[in-house]
């Protein structure tokens, strides 16, 4: 298997924290550029906005939500809400910073 298809996520839709720099924002990056759409959260709003808009001009499909995900019900919510968005049923992934929504 090449390994671009290994890592082709196109049509899923994630949700990552602390995306707004390091790691989380590594994943987005990686997640978007294979053909995923992007949730990027952090609580760091100007940085957040900062990288969301350069990753935009790109033309990666990726969006920001400021959330501090220490607050679980609030991390709970804003997935949630983007497998509603997107219509996609809501699966976790506890061990790392990605929350993939899955397409089925």
């Amino acid at each position: 298997m090449k390994m671009q298809k290994l890592f082709d996520v196109t049509g899923s839709v994630s949700v990552v924290t602390g995306a707004g720099s390091g790691i989380g924002l590594a994943m987005a990056e990686v997640m978007a550029e294979n053909g995923a759409r992007v949730v990027m959260v952090d609580i760091n709003v100007e940085r957040l906005n900062t990288v969301v808009a350069t990753m935009q001009k790109a033309n990666l499909a990726v969006e920001a939500v400021v959330a501090d995900v220490a607050d679980g019900a609030r991390l709970r919510a804003v997935i949630d809400e983007a497998a509603a968005k997107y219509k996609r049923h809501r699966r976790e992934r506890r061990r790392c910073k990605a929350h993939p929504i899955a397409d089925h």
